[in-house]
């Protein structure tokens, strides 16, 4: 009885796995074509200018209509954006939450506690993933579709440059479900019949 209770709590759960990322005007280099005998030149501006992202990645037990929201800052996450985005996703996600996430001191401030424990009617798990294993986390290989496609040689030319490339990635991901399908696939942490 207690077993059923269990799967039926679980079941009615929205899985949300949270990460932050950085996005910094320095590109990340990948191969790309070229010219015989030219080795194309990525020319870049050498600044350190980056972005703040927080990522989370929504979706129930069965794996349908996975939602990503994501986050944009200039400069650092603190406690209180933490807040912010943990308030913004209660809005968007009706159901009781579980929330999975790292060890950031952010997630572990006294401020977020205290918003947690306020709102432990909705938040029914939360999670650390464990130390040194972010392979487990999906939304790390959200991170990666962005950076390793959209973001890959991209050199900011003006000021502005960086943050509407972002968002415009981040919009491309949200908009193709099959990205996200396969980030939570490869965590390995759900099962789908034929996969094996």
């Amino acid at each position: 009885m207690a077993g059923t209770f269990k799967k039926r709590a679980l079941l009615g759960l929205t899985f949300c796995f949270y990460d932050e990322s950085g996005f910094s005007e320095k590109p990340p280099i990948r191969k790309t074509w070229g010219k015989i005998g030219r080795t194309p030149i990525i020319k870049s501006t050498g600044s350190w200018k980056s972005l703040s992202v927080t990522g989370i990645i929504a979706v129930k037990i069965n794996l349908k209509r996975p939602k990503a929201y994501f986050t944009v800052k200039k400069g650092a996450i603190r406690s209180n954006d933490t807040v912010q985005t943990l308030s913004h996703l209660l809005r968007s996600v009706k159901e009781n939450i579980a929330l999975f996430w790292d060890g950031l001191p952010a997630h572990r401030s006294k401020i977020v506690k205290e918003f947690l424990s306020i709102h432990k009617d909705r938040f029914a798990i939360v999670e650390r993933f464990p130390p040194y294993a972010p392979e487990l986390n999906p939304q790390e290989y959200i991170w990666s579709a962005s950076k390793g496609k959209d973001m890959a040689n991209f050199c900011p030319s003006k000021d502005n440059d960086l943050i509407a490339k972002t968002k415009k990635s981040l919009k491309r991901i949200q908009k193709n479900e099959n990205v996200i399908q396969g980030a939570l696939r490869k965590s390995g942490l759900f099962y789908v019949k034929g996969d094996l």
